[in-house]
């Protein structure tokens, strides 16, 4: 009885079945070729550098059964805010991945256990973010130049000064790469979403970048840091005040112009820089900007 039971259920589901895959064969017919499309961009897909756009669905070909798939070409602008928004997620996952790797470190848990080094890091950009430097009026202002040498050692706690020193000695050799990260990620400004609302505006990275490149108390801090950090830190303070340049925001009027031939010159003389030519062709293209301008 049992056994009958069971065959008429089998009975029942295959019957079931087989009008489901029907009703599915009549709405969906090119169901199975867009699955066989999808699988053939994932694979693609696999092979892309990071940071790449997917493979748009007009890359891959799509036979069906004789059926010629109609081919679909995203609109320009929804193509480049897809891009812009894979650009804006991958740098922010870089950055996260970042301090789950020093957390992992033993000299960064030796220093003060169990701390979360990207929580730490939120809290310094906020509050570096509401205090800000002077870049520039040293010469007019002794009291000035004074807070400018000791800015950092008033600003910021010991515990954060020893992080940021251990960081900066035990990670020498992926530097430069740590650094273009958090370039990237600190110029995304208005193009990418800042849900935890932690990234500096520009104003903020100006002050910052004129004060390292235009005060004494910044140049010394940083020619008291090893040579290739300095070199790349000056870098990016040029163009963070380059930008603002060009944008009518350089309200204090910092002159990058020159310290941008002595840079080239360093920079040149220096091959341990692993973007050395980047750097240089970058710096070139600024100093003929302002060429033009004269």
């Amino acid at each position: 009885m049992k056994t009958d039971r069971r065959r008429v259920w089998w009975t029942l589901f295959l019957l079931i079945a087989s009008g489901i895959a029907i009703l599915a064969g009549y709405y969906l017919g090119t169901e199975r070729g867009t699955e066989k499309k999808e699988a053939i961009v994932e694979e693609k897909g696999e092979s892309t550098q990071a940071g790449q756009p997917p493979l748009t669905t007009r890359e891959a070909s799509s036979p069906n059964e004789g059926i010629q798939m109609e081919e679909i070409e995203t609109p320009p602008a929804e193509k480049k805010a897809v891009e812009r928004e894979d650009e804006c997620a991958l740098i922010d996952e870089q950055i996260k991945d970042f301090f789950v790797y020093l957390n992992g470190k033993d000299y960064i848990q030796q220093l003060e256990k169990g701390i979360d080094t990207y929580d730490r890091f939120k809290a310094l950009i906020k509050y570096l973010s509401a205090n800000l430097p002077v870049p520039s009026g040293e010469r007019r202002d002794a009291e000035m130049m004074k807070k400018n040498i000791f800015f950092f050692f008033r600003t910021l706690k010991n515990k954060d000064l020893r992080l940021i020193n251990e960081i900066i000695k035990n990670e020498a050799d992926n530097l430069e790469i740590n650094l273009d990260i958090f370039y990237q990620w600190l110029t995304m400004g208005d193009r990418c979403p800042d849900p935890e609302e932690i990234r500096p505006s520009w104003d903020t990275l100006y002050h910052y970048a004129g004060f390292f490149i235009n005060t004494i108390g910044g140049r010394s801090y940083l020619f008291r840091r090893p040579t290739n950090l300095r070199l790349i830190f000056q870098y990016y303070c040029l163009l963070i005040i380059h930008e603002m340049d060009k944008t009518g925001k350089n309200r204090y009027g910092i002159d990058i112009i020159p310290q941008i031939a002595p840079l080239m010159k360093e920079m040149g003389s220096n091959s341990d820089l692993q973007f050395q030519n980047e750097y240089l062709n970058q710096l070139i293209i600024i100093r003929n900007y302002y060429k033009e301008r004269q």
